[in-house]
């Protein structure tokens, strides 16, 4: 069995032995006087973490980054592959749900509580309701080139929502494919993925027209329900699903200091979902006889970017960005109803649909200075976003036989909108500056963003059909000042500690600020009212670190601790008898209030070591390994925070034939077991949930790959090679311990994933 002293142990002494290892002499750093031209010595770079091209080394944050070779190698076509051995990221998937991947989590915070952006644009919100989602993974991983994760607050330069990092994707351009001798070249790529039976296909064509590069690349990805264990193929919601996405870029070279980008986008995926697992009973002896999910979400964007790096001058790059983003989410449900007694059997049909346009923009300057023996690289720059909300519900019940047509159930009309219409406007600004002193060994890296933000309701006549307590929504204004300091201080050439003091806020959503109207259910009325003095919610969070790298390898390790305040939640707040609520049913009032407190804190560590140093028959391969250990705690419940996921360790064997051919790695997952869970969840009576815990677990995969020739590349790889039954956290964590269809949650067996890829 795993243990978690045992992977303590262990981690530190291999880590203490590296940094002997590694604290040996190599050339000597980069002076002050250089830092502007650093960026393309270093073998890595990083671009989020400070919003420019900044060496990874001397970065005093943690950055775990992506590229193009990596999510090939692996086989990515979701974000559960491609964070697959990544410490300290996690993909959630609803067990019950029928969108599928429901957010990205970093170090137990995500969904809305995680900025994401996609070539520099914030992603559409979207939002999640019971069980549904049209979140913010509604992106091709397909068409990427590259993934960054940011970990930990950093609204310091990104604003509201990187309350717990960042993520940002880089889709592929054309000068991925092209150069100064191509003015034609592309891919073609098909594959299977065992998880789910799914089979994709994928395209890039880049080409030259008379002054633009070009690029089109499409996806097209077919496939079902995520597998579970042979043992226990219950197939809880079976799912057909389909996603299309097709980019377009055309990248103009006005002269050799400026550039124009378009960019644009089509993304489209539809999921249909047999929900077996709601045909059961519910409130008031009625039960739910079938249910059948059909669910659309689309994405569309148009881009225009501009680039500008002088000869000389006060700065060294502008940018100006512009873009327009439609979201939109039609998620509907054909339910198949049987009330008690004689009543007639009965059909309801119901769509809740959502709409997200927005318009963005952007600008930033560059630059780098020197005042005495300190130099700096700056950056300042604004951000604006505008945009509407629009969320509402339609419901039409009829019996079997076509008759009763209604769309008033259970007291409710529809269509309806539970929370207004909303229009969103925020504009931040935001400066920074790395300054490095004397030989350019201390770094010190401070940060400040000003944000303003405004939700301006706008009610109609579908609100009114819900809000029949005629509760007059608010608007809302804020402002928020998030600082940042961060430190790097290189204690032996190109050995790194650092420090980084963050901070990060998240806005109140239109939803959790204007929420209103009464829903019937059972023998209860839910009353929902607005919240006009609702807060940000607000993080801060202290980050320590060691990061090297030499020609023995590379390492980091990270300790952190970040505190989380005022979480918005719904919370009931009033409960009116009946009699006095005026009518024969009890009334729950309910409205989203800031909460108390959380705090999450843990040890992340990642390197790779070539054996060659040790054995010299072993050239060519390389122990890779990572590790995750956190632990979180909801202070005002007095409980441990569920979404924690357990400790992890990652090691791996690679090799890679010395012209690069071909090569493949084995890697173990070792996964401690989920004990320490929410016990609020346990209830007296013998059917009262029971908090669900998990045992720990070791899996194996293998992958390997074989390029053909100059053109082709054959990629393979093989999950849960030795068909070890479990259970993944991040999919399970919201049932319970004696939910009757436990089993049929399980993680995948045994999987193979195959692709080609033809370059030409």
């Amino acid at each position: 069995m795993f243990r978690l002293k045992r992977l303590h142990a262990a981690m530190w002494g291999v880590w203490a032995a590296a940094g002997a290892v590694w604290a040996q002499e190599t050339p000597a750093s980069t002076p002050a006087q250089a830092i502007a031209s650093e960026v393309a010595t270093l073998p890595s770079v990083v671009i989020n973490a400070t919003r420019r091209p900044t060496a990874a080394l001397t970065t005093p944050a943690t950055v775990s980054v992506i590229d193009e070779r990596q999510l090939q190698e692996n086989l990515v076509t979701d974000f559960s592959e491609m964070f697959r051995y990544e410490p300290g990221i996690s993909v959630s998937r609803e067990a019950r749900g029928r969108g599928g991947e429901a957010a990205i989590q970093v170090r137990g915070i995500g969904a809305q509580r995680l900025g994401m952006f996609l070539d520099g644009v914030r992603l559409p919100g979207g939002y999640v309701a019971a069980g549904a989602n049209s979140g913010q993974l509604r992106v091709d991983p397909l068409s990427l080139s590259r993934v960054e994760v940011l970990k930990g607050p950093a609204s310091s330069l990104y604003g509201s929502d990187a309350l717990a990092g960042v993520v940002l994707f880089r889709t592929l351009s054309p000068q991925d494919f092209l150069d100064s001798s191509r003015n034609f070249a592309g891919s073609a790529s098909t594959g299977y993925d065992g998880r789910d039976n799914g089979r994709w296909g994928h395209a890039d064509l880049a080409f030259r027209a008379g002054p633009t590069q070009n690029l089109l690349s499409f996806t097209a990805r077919d496939g079902h329900q995520l597998k579970n264990h042979p043992d226990s193929d219950l197939h809880p919601n079976p799912q057909d699903t389909q996603m299309r996405n097709l980019l377009f870029k055309s990248v103009l070279d006005i002269d050799s200091a400026q550039s124009l980008t378009f960019t644009g986008e089509h993304y489209e995926q539809s999921i249909r979902t047999d929900q077996q697992s709601l045909i059961g009973p519910i409130a008031g002896g009625t039960r739910i006889t079938g249910s059948q999910a059909d669910d659309i979400s689309r994405r569309d964007r148009l881009g225009l970017a501009y680039r500008y790096a002088p000869s000389n001058g006060w700065f060294d790059n502008f940018s100006a960005q512009i873009d327009y983003q439609r979201s939109r989410s039609e998620e509907r449900t054909h339910e198949g109803r049987k009330p008690p007694g004689a009543a007639p059997a009965l059909l309801r049909d119901s769509t809740m649909s959502y709409r997200e346009p927005q318009w963005s923009g952007s600008l930033q300057f560059d630059g780098h200075a020197d005042t005495g023996n300190v130099a700096h690289r700056w950056v300042a720059g604004m951000d604006v976003l505008s945009k509407s909300v629009s969320l509402y519900n339609n419901a039409v019940q009829r019996t079997v036989a076509g008759t009763g047509a209604t769309s008033v159930i259970d007291g409710e009309i529809f269509p309806r909108r539970t929370a207004p219409e909303a229009d969103v406007r925020s504009l931040g600004l935001f400066v920074q500056d790395e300054m490095a002193f004397g030989d350019g060994r201390l770094r010190l890296t401070p940060s400040l963003r000003f944000d303003t933000y405004r939700i301006s309701p706008k009610p109609d006549a579908l609100f009114a059909n819900a809000n029949v307590g005629g509760t007059t929504p608010v608007a809302l204004s804020k402002t928020a000042w998030t600082p940042r300091l961060g430190l790097s201080y290189e204690w032996q050439p190109r050995q790194v500690a650092y420090a980084n003091l963050v901070t990060g806020f998240r806005m109140p959503t239109p939803e959790q600020l204007n929420r209103a109207g009464q829903t019937a259910v059972a023998t209860f009325i839910h009353d929902f009212i607005p919240n006009p003095n609702l807060k940000p919610e607000r993080s801060r969070g202290v980050e320590l670190g060691l990061r090297g790298e030499s020609d023995m390898g590379s390492y980091e390790l990270s300790a952190f601790y970040n505190r989380y305040t005022d979480f918005i939640d719904t919370q009931m707040i009033a409960f009116i008898p009946p009699g006095q609520s005026g009518g024969p049913r009890a009334i729950r009032r309910f409205q989203s209030r800031n909460l108390g407190e959380v705090e999450i804190y843990g040890i992340e560590a990642k390197g790779q070591i070539p054996i060659s140093h040790w054995f010299n028959a072993a050239d060519r391969w390389r122990l890779i390994g990572a590790m995750q250990w956190s632990m979180g705690n909801d202070k005002t419940a007095d409980q441990p925070l569920n979404s924690i996921q357990p400790a992890r360790l990652v090691a791996g064997l690679r090799w890679d034939e010395r012209g690069g051919r071909f090569g493949g790695q084995l890697t173990s997952n070792f996964v401690a077991g989920k004990r320490r869970v929410n016990e609020a969840l346990a209830q007296t009576g013998p059917t009262a949930p029971v908090p669900l815990k998990t045992a720990g677990y070791a899996t194996m995969d293998m992958a390997a790959y074989w390029r053909i020739g100059k053109q082709a590349t054959l990629n393979l790889a093989i999950y849960n090679l030795f068909n070890r039954q479990y259970y993944d956290w991040s999919t399970v964590s919201g049932l319970t311990g004696n939910d009757a269809r436990l089993a049929a949650y399980t993680a995948p067996g045994r999987t193979a994933s195959i692709s080609m890829r033809v370059d030409f």
